[in-house]
């Protein structure tokens, strides 16, 4: 019963999806162009390097060495190994779904436990540097501070995660070098494998945001997006603001360009930046299934983070 309903209702959205495409054809071409232009121009250039060296640093066995050196620091913070910390620093530098990718690579490689991965992705799959100080801070805000201010916010909330789900971390054995010597790849074969990699999943990253760029568009058309944002309006936003988070909570760029534009709220940047949208989510869940991790719990968990981030923003 419950798997016919769900069948239903998603047969019933897929075909409002694509009567709202028939009716309102140029808004829906609008959308598709302006998520294939931000992957084109700031997504694959940005994200594609870092996808095939990251690969080629794991084939060479750089978390093994870069594991002795951070080991104390992140057995001591968040009860991962030090290889974890790979992950953790692939995180903070290249952003999502960057981090999330390294995480389930370390874990299909045997160089980190399950339960290791699964924290990971909680606290290492965040918004990039680049995009929040440079889009975000200078070029929606007109001021690079102000993107500065968001990004530790989201770094700290991502810190307060990690500490707090190593605190409830189960104590489990370590995995031994044993499983780690298929790691010798001739680099050659390595350097074609990690090109190959990242050619197909830079390209599932451009299919999902301009999956969620037309998506929003949908819901705009549509009217949807007005009674969307209601219950935020019902909690002391405006309608702008409202509009905002929902574009937000979908899609990173767009909300936060429509926060910009509109009655900017610092507390509520934080929280979309630590949440990082449904089609980032979706693009981290293509990596996660595919390794045998639980989406849903990595979904809760960056739910958690925003609210974390949204409560301690206005003390910064």
């Amino acid at each position: 019963m419950k798997k016919n309903l769900y069948l239903t209702i998603i047969t019933i959205l897929l075909l409002f999806f694509n009567a709202i495409m028939l009716i309102f054809p140029k808004e829906i071409l609008t959308g598709a162009r302006s998520g294939l232009l931000q992957w084109y121009n700031n997504v694959l250039p940005s994200h594609f390097p870092f996808m095939v060296f990251t690969s080629m640093l794991i084939y060479a066995k750089f978390p093994l060495r870069l594991g002795k050196i951070l080991s104390p620091l992140c057995r001591g913070l968040f009860k991962v190994s030090g290889e974890g910390g790979f992950a953790i620093v692939t995180g903070l530098m290249a952003g999502c779904p960057l981090g999330a990718k390294t995480v389930c690579d370390l874990y299909c490689e045997k160089m980190i436990t399950r339960s290791e991965a699964q924290r990971l992705l909680v606290f290492c799959n965040n918004t990039g540097p680049l995009f929040l100080i440079g889009a975000v801070g200078e070029g929606m805000l007109g001021n690079s501070f102000m993107g500065v201010k968001i990004l530790a916010v989201q770094y700290l909330s991502a810190l307060i995660m990690g500490i707090g789900t190593g605190v409830f971390a189960k104590k489990e054995k370590t995995i031994t070098p044993l499983y780690r010597n298929n790691l010798n790849t001739e680099m050659c074969a390595a350097f074609s494998a990690s090109v190959s990699s990242a050619v197909t999943s830079i390209t599932l990253v451009g299919g999902f945001i301009t999956l969620f760029s037309v998506i929003g568009a949908i819901l705009t058309s549509s009217g949807i997006m007005h009674f969307l944002s209601l219950p935020f309006i019902w909690f002391g936003f405006d309608e702008e603001t409202s509009r905002a988070v929902i574009c937000g909570i979908l899609e990173i760029t767009n909300g936060m360009s429509r926060l910009a534009a509109g009655s900017f709220s610092f507390p509520v940047a934080c929280a979309l930046s630590a949440w990082g949208g449904l089609s980032i989510h979706a693009q981290s869940a293509a990596f996660i299934t595919s390794s045998g991790l639980s989406v849903k719990k990595y979904i809760l968990g960056k739910a958690l983070q925003a609210l974390i981030a949204f409560i301690i923003a206005p003390s910064l």
